[in-house]
This record gives C-alpha cells, sequence and structure tokens, in this order.
C-alpha cells in the first residue's frame, strides 16, 4: 500500500510575495515536482581527491551505521543502515538524491542481495531466527524513485516480503537427515544474471558456515540445493560472468581468514596466493570481491594493532587492497588503495561509474558508505611527471597516504620507459619518509633493494650521490658534469638500452641545465637547452626545458 507525503517534502515553497510581479498581482501556479540533482561521479570524485588529498568521497551522508553496500546495473545503492535504530534496508538512486528505507522492522534487517536488473531484494532478516533467515521481495526501483520524486513512498516492504529461507527448508527434504529441519542463513548473493542465489549457511555443519548454491525462477528456489564448499565459507562474491564466487574461508588454522576462489567449470577451488608480506598469520581478511573483468582480487585486510590491545582483531583499521590474479596460480604483487587509518566495516567492488570500490568506513562518529576508483585512493595523472610531483602535495599535505601516492607512481606508469628515470627516485623518497617517522625497521628492506637498484641502474645512482651533495650542501653541478661525460663516453652501453641511454642523458641535461639556471650561469644553461632540445626533440619533457 502506498502512503502520501506531504508535497512540501519535494517541492518549493512559494513564498506569497514572489509571486508579484509588475505593478499586478498573478495568481500563484502550482508547482511541479522538485527534480533532484543529477551527478557525474567520475568527475565529481576526480575533482574531489585532488582537492582534498585525505579525504573519503560520501555516497550516504547520515547518522548511525550504515553497511554492506550494493549497487547494480540500474544505477541503485542497496545497503543496511540503522538510523532509525535496527537495521534496516535502503536504497539510493546514484544518479541523483532519491534515498528511502524499503526494509523497516523492529528487527535486524540487514546484508541486501539485488541482481543486476534491480528487480529482488533479498536480505537477512532475525525476526524468526537470530542467527538469520532469508527474505524476498519484488521491487521496481525506477518506479520507486518516481514516486519518490512525485511525493509517494513506497511503504514498508517488509509486509510483501517472503521467507525465503522456510523454502530452503522444505528443499532440504532431500538432503541426508543430517541435514534437515531449520538451519540459520546469511551472506545471500545473486548471480549477476539472477539465474542463482548463493548463502552461508550452518546446515549439515552445525557450528561451521558453508555455501551452498540454489537455482531461481523469478522469485522462487527451485531445487536441489548445491553445496560449494565443504570446509567453510563465507562472504561470497561472484564474478561479473557469474562462473566463479569469491570467498572467506578459516580452514587450515586461518583464524583470520584467507580469500578463496571456487571455479565452477570442474568445481575447482583453491586458496588465493598471497605475496610474502601479506601472508602473515595474524593478518585478518574480509569481503573478496572480483574486479570489473576478473583480473583482480578486491578485499579488506586489518593488519596493524592500531587500538593497542597487544592484538590484530577486528576493532583494528584496515586497509583496501588489490591482488592481479595469475591464471597459472603464481603470487602477483598486491596493491594498497586507501591507508589503513579508520575501521574498514565491510568493502565491495561493483559496475558503479564502470567499475568503482564501495566501502563502509568509521569517521565522523557515524560509519558511512565511501567510494574510490579502482586505481586506489590517489588519484591518476596523465603523465608520470605530473604523477611523480603530485607525490609532492601528498608528502606536505597529507603524509598518511604518501608512501600510497608513491606507489601510485609505479601502478601507473611502471610499465612506460620513462619509469626507468623515477624508480631510484622514489626508493630514496620511500627510505628518507620512513626515516623521518622513525620506522627504523622498514628501513633496512629499502637499503637492501637501492642498493641493488644502484648496481643495475646507473640513473639511480646519480640520484643517491644528488641526493647525498643535498644533504651536504655540496653543489650538484660537478656529479651532474661528470655523469653526463660518462654517458657520453659510452660508460653505460653493456647495462643499459639505447632507449634507456638516451632517456638518462636527455634527463641529465635537463638537470644541468636547470642546475646552471639556479648558479646564475645563464648561457651555460642556455646553450645546455639548446642541445638538449637538438639532440632529443621528443624529450617527454620537452615542453618543460624551452
Amino acid at each position: 500500500m502506498s502512503i502520501e507525503l506531504p508535497k512540501r517534502l519535494f517541492q518549493f515553497v512559494l513564498i506569497p510575495q514572489l509571486c508579484l510581479f509588475a505593478l499586478g498581482i498573478i495568481a500563484c501556479q502550482s508547482v511541479p515536482p522538485l527534480e533532484p540533482p543529477q551527478f557525474d561521479y567520475r568527475q565529481l570524485s576526480n575533482r574531489y581527491f585532488r582537492s582534498n588529498l585525505g579525504g573519503h568521497f560520501p555516497l550516504t551522508i547520515q547518522r548511525g551505521a550504515n553497511l554492506h553496500p550494493i549497487t547494480t546495473a540500474t544505477g541503485h545503492l542497496f545497503y543496511t543502515s540503522n538510523r532509525d535504530g535496527s537495521g534496516d534496508i535502503w536504497m539510493r538512486d546514484l544518479s541523483n538524491t532519491v534515498n528511502v528505507p524499503l526494509i523497516q522492522h523492529p528487527a535486524e534487517q540487514y546484508r541486501p542481495a539485488v541482481p543486476d536488473d534491480g528487480t529482488r531484494l533479498v536480505f537477512v532478516s532475525e525476526d524468526a531466527d537470530s542467527n538469520g533467515d532469508l527474505r524476498i521481495v519484488n521491487i521496481d526501483p525506477e518506479e520507486i524513485v518516481q514516486n519518490m520524486i512525485d511525493g509517494i513512498s513506497p511503504g514498508d516492504l517488509w509486509d510483501n516480503s517472503r521467507d525465503l529461507s522456510a523454502r530452503i527448508e522444505e528443499l532440504a527434504q532431500e538432503l541426508p537427515e543430517v541435514c534437515r529441519g531449520e538451519s540459520a542463513e546469511t551472506d545471500p548473493v545473486w548471480r549477476p544474471d539472477g539465474s542463482a542465489l548463493v548463502f552461508a549457511s550452518d546446515r549439515c555443519s552445525p557450528g561451521t558456515y558453508n555455501l551452498w548454491m540454489v537455482r531461481m525462477e523469478d522469485d522462487e528456489p527451485v531445487g536441489p540445493l548445491i553445496p560449494v564448499t565443504t570446509e567453510g565459507g563465507v562472504q561470497p562474491r561472484f564474478n561479473i560472468a557469474g562462473d566463479a564466487l569469491a570467498f572467506i574461508s578459516y580452514r587450515n588454522n586461518h583464524h583470520g581468514g584467507r580469500p578463496y576462489i571456487v571455479y565452477f567449470v570442474g568445481m575447482r577451488e583453491v586458496e588465493v596466493p598471497l605475496p610474502r608480506n601479506a601472508a602473515n598469520p595474524a593478518y585478518i581478511y574480509t569481503n573478496p570481491s572480483f574486479g570489473q573483468n576478473g583480473t583482480h582480487l578486491y578485499y579488506t585486510s586489518i593488519r596493524r594493532d592500531t587500538n593497542k590491545n597487544g592484538s590484530i582483531d577486528r576493532n583494528d583499521n584496515g586497509a583496501l587492497y588489490s591482488l592481479k590474479l595469475n591464471a597459472n596460480g603464481g603470487v602477483q604483487q598486491e596493491k594498497q588503495l586507501l591507508d589503513n587509518e579508520h575501521n574498514i566495516l565491510s568493502s565491495i567492488y561493483t559496475n558503479f561509474i564502470g567499475g568503482s570500490f564501495l566501502y563502509a568506513a568509521e569517521l565522523y562518529n557515524s560509519v558511512n558508505i565511501y567510494f574510490i576508483q579502482p586505481q586506489g585512493v590517489v588519484p591518476a595523472e596523465a603523465s608520470i611527471e605530473e604523477q611523480y610531483n603530485l607525490t609532492l602535495r601528498y608528502r606536505s599535505e597529507n603524509p598518511d597516504r604518501y608512501l600510497l601516492s608513491l606507489d601510485t607512481v609505479r601502478q601507473q606508469f611502471g610499465q612506460t620507459p620513462e619509469f626507468f628515470l623515477y624508480r631510484g627516485r622514489i626508493m630514496i623518497d620511500r627510505l628518507v619518509f620512513q626515516q623521518q617517522r622513525g620506522r627504523l625497521n622498514k628501513t633496512d628492506s629499502i637499503d637492501d633493494n637501492l642498493t641493488e637498484l644502484i648496481e643495475h641502474n646507473p640513473y639511480a645512482k646519480l640520484e643517491w650521490q644528488l641526493h647525498n651533495a643535498g644533504n651536504s650542501g655540496a653543489d650538484p653541478i660537478p656529479i651532474l658534469e661528470d655523469f653526463l661525460r660518462q654517458t657520453d663516453a659510452g660508460a653505460f652501453t653493456e647495462k643499459l638500452s639505447t632507449t634507456q641511454i638516451d632517456l638518462m642523458r636527455a634527463a641529465t641535461m635537463e638537470r644541468l641545465a636547470r642546475a646552471y639556471a639556479r648558479g646564475e650561469r645563464s648561457p651555460a644553461a642556455l646553450e645546455t637547452v639548446r642541445t638538449l632540445n637538438a639532440d632529443y626533440p621528443d624529450y617527454y619533457l620537452h615542453f618543460q626545458t624551452l
């Protein structure tokens, strides 16, 4: 049943004096409903993160805890909110400001799940079972939004929801006797096309949750119930093709959980191989989800005792990460996307604006839902020089994200020829930052890596010499001139490619010209620039040296 809301909530209120026109008074005519503003989140977020280097871009702004975000291909955000007391299910139209509660009940309702078309909402309810049951209701997000704009509430859709767990219990009668009867069901997730539902349940294994799948015809589950895991599994998430499922399992004494993937073709189940620095048994992993093309896994991990209680636990701050998946099962490099300065309570990779990472974090005395683009919280710049210059802003304006900004240079431009010139500089910057912060335990490995890099990268050695000269107040010009003479004499031809030597020679000439200019040696600076422009007209920083 629909409920009429006061039009004043959705319309401009006309002040009588504003109806005066010229010398006469005309009748105030009725005003159509107020259309909410439209948002382009991609542009908004790019501008936001460039001007707020320590910021978090919100998708919800309300009191209480707002958790468990999920988006649909229709552009709607569904989430849990306890703004009004107990947990309810809310929906927001991400193209505008319409935000509405769909499921309201005195008992806890949480973890919404919706297929890509947005037509069926499954959620966990504690109305009949404090461990959780599943309920389902048909919805039309576009109609709900338009009705809200017109001043019509959708009412409480709890009244139209049906007990999905009761139907699952009926299907369980076909299972062995130990698996029959009531069980807890939670963590629902739809296959993207809406053809199947996966959920976690302690059916057949009291005290241990496993993943189950059931085929769905419209809003009805159709047997049989299919066990997806048998050694434990929670927090499932499909890839976009619907043929693989990521989840967390606590098997093999992984008390903090580890990400796993089950591939439905052949029902192959694998533990995701983690880099050595990420495989600490004390680390906690939650909420794995696939990226847009299925080649990356995104998740939250807690790795520091930020509340200083002597152990890493779920009350500590977490960070967001991505990991490239290797088709051959090998270990790939992990990428940190967000600093670990806040408690991350849930996260998910979604198709919002073509792919983004949503997370619920505790900031400003409430928990709200925020998002970053797949490359992370540090904006991607058009060139490697702009990306590196952005790190200098982070160092002065938001040091907590400075190391992330250095990582982003490699992540965005590590495959370009020019990155050869920045490797040493970035490593030295990292070393100096850790030393200044007193993190001596972090500097040994950087020292070792820098020593190894200097042996193979002459330009990194030059960076180290210039760094030491700067610390001692020595003149950098003799160092640059000597390095340029070595380069011209062919000292590095056995170590480097022609492209690397050309880049290195051009970059050295540019720095030498700047050093001449700072030393008020203008003729030498001008002559060096002329030579640089003549020898390397396509130098990547050409226009900065004219």
